[in-house]
């Protein structure tokens, strides 16, 4: 009850408005979500990179992920850019019931099978500044609209500084390793795991979840965010 009166208080103060073309109702709005950039094709199997035709992945030979695959609808573009960060930052919850379709969707019309969805997790004491974790907010929107559990089968162990923050690829790998452990009493072995976040710049901390969900014996882990910096 809470939790609902909150947000209703939220959003009459402060209503959403599209980042796109600023109408009010939804932080990013039909028409604006329909002009968002598709990642190009062809892609990486495994990283969800735009390859060029018969080139092998780059990125996946100077940085192998744990992973099954990952893939992202968008390009990590202005208008959705501004999205993410408004809900990311100003703690908007509702907005994931907007941007949660967008996602599911799309993850919907793979052939994963999965059992269940995890949000990256924050450390402890980063959720207490925040308030809210917008990983865990969007992974519970999509599990509601697929009909998938919601798994809290991964912590973050390491408090690590924003990856943002990090000069290089490199560093940003470095910076996550051994971040994240599977959580006691969750059982995902042999379990097909999606985890999901908002934005994938280097896919250094899915692959750090990744890493985890494996050493606790899932069957197999995929990676989806919204958007994806090319």
């Amino acid at each position: 009850m809470f939790g609902r009166a909150t947000a209703a208080l939220t959003e009459f103060l402060f209503p959403r408005r599209c980042s796109g073309c600023q109408t009010t109702g939804a932080i990013l709005c039909a028409a604006c979500a329909a002009q968002l950039p598709a990642v190009p094709q062809p892609q990486c199997l495994v990283c969800g990179l735009p390859l060029a035709p018969g080139m092998p992945c780059r990125h996946c030979a100077d940085f192998p992920l744990s992973r099954d695959a990952l893939r992202a609808p968008y390009v990590y573009t202005a208008n959705l850019k501004s999205a993410l960060l408004r809900f990311k930052y100003v703690g908007a919850r509702i907005a994931a019931q907007d941007l949660a379709p967008l996602l599911g969707a799309y993850v919907a019309a793979t052939n994963w099978q999965v059992a269940g969805v995890i949000g990256v997790p924050l450390h402890p004491r980063r959720q207490r500044e925040r308030g809210f974790n917008q990983a865990d907010a969007l992974a519970a929107e999509v599990g509601r609209l697929l009909g998938l559990p919601r798994l809290g089968a991964l912590e973050r162990v390491k408090d690590t500084p924003p990856q943002a923050r990090q000069p290089d690829l490199q560093a940003r790998w470095s910076n996550v390793a051994a971040a994240f452990r599977a959580s006691h009493g969750t059982p995902v072995s042999g379990r097909r795991i999606l985890v999901v976040d908002d934005v994938c710049t280097t896919g250094a901390t899915l692959s750090a979840c990744g890493t985890a969900l494996r050493a606790a014996g899932a069957g197999a882990v995929y990676g989806a965010t919204l958007a994806r910096a090319l």
